[in-house]
């Protein structure tokens, strides 16, 4: 290759833009598949169940329930975990009879999400964590915010797979 080739390839090699390529944000799916599938807690006649799907965009849709017996207790919460533009994810609740409640997610490493809201009633702050112990995982759900009184109100329930 004569000289002015090589001074010809490399000033085109050293001027070519080269494309970084960023990588797409993963979706909440991908970010904590660890949630989806049927939960349950038991506690004698009451049964509560959670359901958790990712839906074809890699958000994931939930719909909770309390049941009495074989009667629906009157209370059915639909949920999703979605993205946002910047990357970050937040969890929508619709309880039955009541507003939409909008919660900013963090992780708390790989195996929990802590959801908050600044405003509104019970709760304020939702903890998820998948406890894996044994022969099948478990979900830790803890709901913290003002109670009666405004006292500090904290109920933990663990569900485990149906």
């Amino acid at each position: 290759m004569t000289r002015l080739a090589r001074l010809t390839l490399t000033a085109l090699v050293v001027s070519t833009p080269i494309a970084c390529a960023t990588a797409p944000t993963p979706t909440p799916a991908e970010r904590l598949g660890w949630i989806a599938g049927d939960w349950e807690h038991v506690d004698g006649e009451t049964t509560m169940i959670e359901r958790w799907r990712t839906a074809p965009d890699g958000d994931l849709l939930g719909f909770g329930t309390v049941r009495v017996g074989p009667q629906l207790y009157g209370f059915a919460e639909a949920l999703a975990i979605t993205g946002t533009p910047d990357g970050a994810m937040m969890l929508v609740a619709w309880p039955t009879g009541q507003d939409a409640a909008t919660f900013a997610i963090t992780l708390e490493g790989p195996d929990a999400l802590i959801a908050q809201r600044t405003e509104g009633g019970f709760p304020t702050r939702i903890r998820y964590r998948r406890i894996v112990e044994g022969d099948a995982p478990r979900l830790e759900v803890t709901a913290t915010g003002p109670g009666p009184g405004e006292q500090e109100r904290t109920e933990t329930i663990v569900l485990a797979p149906r």
